[in-house]
């Protein structure tokens, strides 16, 4: 867990005692344009603005966001980012020298040896390719023919170039979106993540269904029951070969993330604790023409712009403020709704460490010791003793920040 993860506490324990504090996160959409056409794209079913923020503005904005001290980048495609690759791998550089760093999330057809190259000489975190099945037949048939072999061709190249290199960095990922085509084929998916030598994680999304094509390939009941059995035997091939995944996920027998189940605190100032998502006091996302949201499921032509404002003025601005208001009264904005499950699972878990450590920073004593003792035991038999140990490790350090 990096610290920048762990910061998150920091953050909002600022926004509680009445202040505030910068971004932890900003996820940028440098353009809308993609050498792809995805069937299951929302660029099939909405109206698409090639309005895009001039190279000036975006290589300001690295220095923006470091005044402001973001820690982690997310560059990712309303399109492709890569159509951009010049200011893109620019922007990478700079990130890395104001001491930042992040991901970047491709349909990994468009690369070439220099952009390898510099990932690897800057440290960049993690590369993320999106796929849409573990073979040809069902990615392409999904996305465009000849994407499959060409984003698996480069896989491979970066990860035998981090070899030559001896290279831990970047970390290599699989995104599958699932679909009625893979819901019986996730122990394809994890070889053929392990296969492509794919060694940071792999994460599974829901298909937001919007227009046709996405009405076909959504699953029904019963598709998410054979999701469910082919999930929890993937789990146990992911953990034979030490694979980071969310397939957790997706085995509950609800087959979607579940709820905390926690009861709300209530604070002063208006603290996010209560909220049902702590998006819009951790993290930014910013769309090609410079409006900014709280997450990557935000649109709102409303919202306030980089094109016109500094970063301190969109982050600390009307908008930002009333989504934070409506999530705090769980009156969430409407684009709420398009919240992927990757994202839905984040902020259950943030909410129930939030409300765990408040928790635990009321107890005293022997009532410290006897709840660390029954947490223990849950955790051994659930995960076994060497994994509860790792988990006990990662909860000590959290609660420790």
């Amino acid at each position: 867990m990096s610290g920048a993860s762990i910061e998150w506490m920091g953050r909002l324990a600022a926004w509680r005692s009445g202040g505030s504090a910068g971004p932890l996160r900003v996820t940028l959409f440098p353009t809308n344009r993609c050498n792809l056409r995805c069937s299951i794209c929302w660029q099939r079913w909405a109206d698409v603005d090639r309005t895009e923020m001039s190279d000036e503005r975006l290589m300001r904005l690295v220095d923006e966001c470091a005044e402001l001290g973001v820690r982690e980048w997310l560059i990712i495609g309303g399109g492709e980012p890569m159509v951009r690759g010049q200011i893109v791998m620019k922007m990478i550089s700079r990130i890395r020298e104001l001491g930042m760093n992040g991901g970047l999330h491709t349909n990994g057809t468009i690369f070439d040896q220099a952009h390898f190259e510099e990932l690897i000489r800057v440290g960049w975190q993690r590369v993320t390719v999106s796929l849409d099945g573990p073979n040809e037949e069902i990615n392409d048939s999904i996305r465009s023919k000849g994407s499959f072999a060409k984003a698996t061709e480069n896989i491979r190249k970066l990860g035998e170039l981090k070899r030559q290199r001896n290279a831990l960095l970047p970390g290599i990922s699989l995104y599958v979106t699932l679909t009625k085509l893979t819901c019986d084929k996730v122990e394809d998916i994890i070889e053929l993540s392990h296969a492509l030598g794919c060694d940071h994680e792999l994460s599974l999304s829901d298909l937001i269904v919007q227009g046709e094509r996405c009405e076909e390939l959504a699953l029904t009941k019963d598709d998410w029951k054979t999701l469910r059995a082919s999930a929890r035997r993937a789990e146990i091939l992911a953990n034979r070969y030490g694979m980071s995944t969310n397939l957790a996920c997706y085995a509950e027998d609800s087959g979607q993330p579940a709820s905390s189940g926690l009861r709300p605190v209530q604070w002063a100032h208006g603290d996010p604790a209560n909220a049902i998502c702590y998006e819009p006091w951790l993290s930014l996302s910013i769309l090609p023409d410079g409006k900014c949201g709280p997450c990557c499921a935000f649109y709102d032509p409303g919202a306030d712009s980089l094109a016109n404002l500094s970063l301190q003025e969109v982050w600390r601005g009307k908008y930002l403020e009333e989504v934070r208001r409506q999530l705090r009264e769980k009156h969430p904005p409407d684009y709420c709704s398009r919240c992927p499950s990757n994202n839905m699972a984040l902020a259950n878990w943030q909410r129930q460490v939030y409300h765990e450590h408040e928790f635990w920073r009321r107890l005293t004593g022997a009532r410290r010791f006897a709840y660390l003792a029954r947490k223990g035991v849950q955790s051994i038999r659930k995960h076994g003793v060497l994994t509860s140990v790792k988990r006990g490790a990662e909860w000590v350090r959290l609660h420790r920040h």
